[in-house]
């Protein structure tokens, strides 16, 4: 899934996020980014660097809400996400998991 978003400062970023496991690193995936990068729909953004981030499948990353009961057992990342840059990408680099799955709601 891509979707641009906007930075802090007026700049944007390219998010590409992974809805299966290891489809970011497909050449798929590549073409594109780089095609919508080198659009002429996108040319006026002022992109941030790097412009592309991307987020792997299962990636655990922050929340500021509280989580739901449903979850048990499940305590969320705190803090900033970590990341690295590869080239001029920048990576989600913290916990990746499998999907939490929640509990049924109770009956009554």
């Amino acid at each position: 899934m891509f979707q641009f978003e906007p930075g802090d400062h007026s700049e944007w970023y390219l998010g590409m996020y992974e809805i299966i496991e290891g489809a970011a690193r497909s050449d798929k995936a590549r073409y594109l980014r780089d095609a919508l990068l080198a659009s002429k729909n996108t040319r006026h953004l002022r992109l941030g660097r790097p412009a592309v981030r991307l987020v792997p499948f299962g990636a655990d990353l922050p929340v500021d809400f509280p989580i739901s009961k449903r979850f048990a057992g499940y305590v969320p990342t705190i803090g900033e996400a970590r990341t690295k840059t590869q080239v001029d990408v920048l990576i989600f680099d913290g916990r990746v998991r499998e999907v939490l799955s929640p509990s049924p709601p109770p009956t009554e």
